[in-house]
């Protein structure tokens, strides 16, 4: 009788035991989600925060805006095609002197800032000053060369483009 009444105390303990360990998991499962939705929560502010601020306005690289310029003056008549990408890495190597590499990646974020393009002559007049601030006047030139350029691509240079070539003439102080 004294077995069968030990043999159920080490059950009931080890149920126990189990139970406690149980617990524990459980309770280190909802501090993890706690801090995950902590983070989550941080991470969604951030991102607001971020998304009520001009991504455009604070560019500060001057290729970084040339290129978005000539990316979009070449999507003012319509998606860019593969001669108007070719022409937009050939001025980025060329013009702006960058490699491979990062010439592709800048392409990628130009392609993805004038994604909602809206008025081109806004677009161009938020992105001018990083060229005004940085660019000499031979710069300036030069990039209103590679926009021409590029504007005239897929035929004759209209209205709009000429018209926003002339805004980035203007607001760099070439005009």
């Amino acid at each position: 009788m004294h077995i069968i009444l030990g043999l159920l105390t080490v059950i009931g303990v080890i149920a126990v035991v189990i139970y406690r360990i149980r617990m524990a998991a459980d309770a280190t499962r909802e501090i993890g989600q706690a801090a995950s939705d902590v983070k989550g929560a941080y991470r969604r502010l951030e991102w607001k925060n971020k998304s009520r601020v001009d991504v455009i306005r604070d560019i500060e690289d001057p290729r970084l805006a040339g290129t978005a310029m000539m990316v979009a003056v070449a999507k003012a008549d319509g998606d860019l095609t593969s001669a108007q990408i070719r022409a937009v890495r050939d001025a980025m190597t060329g013009t702006f002197r960058m490699d491979d590499a990062a010439a592709d990646e800048m392409l990628a974020e130009s392609r993805w800032l004038s994604n909602d393009l809206g008025d081109l002559g806004s677009f161009l007049r938020r992105l001018s000053p990083a060229v005004q601030k940085a660019c000499t006047d031979e710069e300036k030139s030069d990039l209103i060369d590679v926009l021409t350029r590029i504007a005239a691509i897929e035929g004759p240079v209209s209205d709009i483009q000429q018209n926003a070539i002339g805004v980035v003439e203007r607001e760099t102080g070439l005009n």
